[in-house]
């Protein structure tokens, strides 16, 4: 780096990394988005780095950036006063209410994260779906981190996208067709199976939003369950299909015997994944540093999927 940068731009760049989106950050910084992007473009010229990429799903950071971050968690965690330190390290759970493929993805990078300093035993609560009980116990403390679709607005929760992605089709290895491709008549050929709390699925068009609704309306249901792993080992072990956000396939793909196989042009189906927690935990900075080490591992199977 040329020259030392100040605090002040380290927590520019930090909101930055954690918001992915100028306007989102000059929201939580009560800035306007014009004096973030100048005092980007003066942390860019300090560090001789271009710190972030701009990409169609928000702002991108480089390594750069990323350190730059870390540095300016540690200078909070070093001004934690003694107290509050005390009560932090005194709390040693991280309560988290998010689907089973979720849950899955989240628990098997805990699991290999080496550098992780475990700091808290992760409880992965029974999956509750109905977004007013959802918010409920976020606001109750009973819930640390809920992540799912979006809850509805509410000053004392944070909410953070974490990505948008297209809906695939499911389907065992056994059952793939040769030539690697699903039509409009084999998909309505199917039996699928389906989960009871349906992610929230959508077009970005009129044209498309209305397909969508008679494609899923009129599909061959055979089974229905609370579980979504439940269901892609059922669709790994019979002709059974189902649709998942393509964001799962890498560790679905690796764990089941599966194929995630993209839909017919004629249908645009995308899931949007929200994570919130409460306000509160932003004056707890080891909590603050879990939600934000579980952001990290959401994006490491798919980095193509940034938070707006």
């Amino acid at each position: 780096m040329k020259r030392e940068i100040d605090l002040k731009l380290l927590k520019v760049i930090h909101t930055l990394v954690n918001t992915g989106s100028v306007t989102e950050a000059a929201r939580k910084l009560q800035q306007s988005a014009g004096n973030i992007s100048y005092q980007l473009g003066k942390a860019r010229e300090l560090t001789g780095a271009y710190l972030f990429i701009r990409t169609r799903n928000g702002m991108k950071p480089d390594s750069t950036a990323l350190e730059l971050s870390q540095r300016y968690q540690q200078f909070i965690e070093s001004s934690i006063n003694a107290p509050d330190l005390f009560h932090s390290h005194q709390r040693n759970t991280l309560n988290i209410n998010t689907f089973p493929l979720l849950e899955m993805m989240l628990a098997n990078n805990i699991c290999n994260n080496k550098s992780s300093d475990a700091l808290f035993r992760y409880i992965f609560n029974s999956y509750m779906s109905n977004p007013y009980e959802r918010l409920q116990r976020l606001r109750k403390k009973d819930i640390d981190i809920d992540i799912g679709n979006k809850l509805p607005a509410d000053e004392a929760i944070i909410t953070v996208k974490l990505f948008t992605s297209d809906v695939y089709v499911l389907v065992g290895n056994q059952h793939v067709p040769v030539d690697g491709s699903l039509s409009m008549q084999e998909l309505r050929s199917f039996q699928y199976t389906i989960c009871s709390s349906n992610p929230d699925y959508y077009s970005d068009s009129i044209e498309g939003a209305l397909r969508t609704s008679q494609f899923i309306q009129s599909r061959k249901v055979a089974v229905v369950s609370g579980s979504m792993i439940n269901m892609v080992s059922l669709c790994a072990n019979s002709p059974y299909i189902m649709l998942i956000p393509n964001n799962f396939a890498p560790i679905l793909e690796k764990n089941f015997p599966v194929k995630c196989m993209p839909l017919p042009p004629e249908l645009d189906i995308r899931y949007d994944c929200y994570m919130h927690y409460s306000a509160q935990l932003e004056r707890n900075f080891w909590l603050l540093k879990s939600i934000h080490d579980a952001i990290a591992s959401i994006h490491s199977y798919n980095p193509q999927y940034e938070v707006r």
